[in-house]
């Protein structure tokens, strides 16, 4: 009976060692799973900030295409240029004040 014990003692303690190296095992993955999450956020944070100046960059250039007659103005073309010469009447406003 003693002997069952001790059996079962050691089938317990085998059991839980192999559940701590489990857990220690999915704690490093999870570790790892972090820093991969991290890279790939700042990764995309780069890419949209990338991506803002190129969709302003792209928007100068087609003004300065319209600007210089190579592209007929269209709609937003226009809308942008009305926006803009508003923003300079502002500023000339302004300093008049």
């Amino acid at each position: 009976m003693n002997q069952e014990r001790v059996d079962k003692v050691k089938a317990v303690n085998e059991q839980l060692s192999s559940i701590l190296k489990e857990v220690n095992s999915i704690k490093e993955e999870n570790a790892y799973m972090k820093k991969a999450l991290d890279r790939a956020r700042y990764e995309a944070d780069e890419e949209r900030s990338k991506n803002k100046e190129l969709q302003v960059q792209l928007e100068g250039l087609k003004m300065a295409k319209v600007i210089s007659g190579e592209e007929p103005i269209d709609k937003h073309a226009r809308t942008k240029i009305n926006e803009m010469v508003k923003e300079i009447d502002r500023c000339i406003a302004l300093m008049n004040n």
